[in-house]
């Protein structure tokens, strides 16, 4: 009997901080792990993150929820961002700025020739 299954797989983002950067004493490391929650147990979507990552001396859980502007138009003058989202390269978070930009000015951003400052 063949049995047909479904496997779900969810993005996980890992970002891992050490001395280097400032943030804990050389040996040590910070891992910010994230997604996006997608059933009643968040904690246990994470748990392959926590498996590549190892021994863990402390954790702090957060879930937030994600917001986004009901008046995508801004008809009356205020321009809202959506919350961050789950990815760990802001690539959303761009985008949204962007078009934020372009429906303030109603231009885009030019990143070919950035104006020069006299000295």
């Amino acid at each position: 009997m063949v049995k047909n299954f479904i496997k779900k797989f969810i993005d996980i983002f890992i970002a891992s901080l050490s001395y280097i950067h400032s943030v804990c004493q050389k040996g040590y490391y910070l891992a910010i792990i994230s997604t996006m929650v997608e059933t009643n147990d968040p904690v246990s979507e994470l748990k392959p993150a926590f498996d590549v990552i190892g021994d863990v001396l402390e954790t702090f859980v957060t879930i937030s929820d994600l917001w986004e502007p009901i008046d995508v138009e801004f008809k009356d003058g205020v321009f809202v961002t959506s919350s961050f989202d789950a990815v760990s390269h802001f690539e959303g978070d761009t985008d949204d700025v962007l078009n934020l930009f372009k429906k303030i000015t109603g231009k885009e951003i030019n990143f070919k020739n950035p104006p020069q400052q006299e000295n």
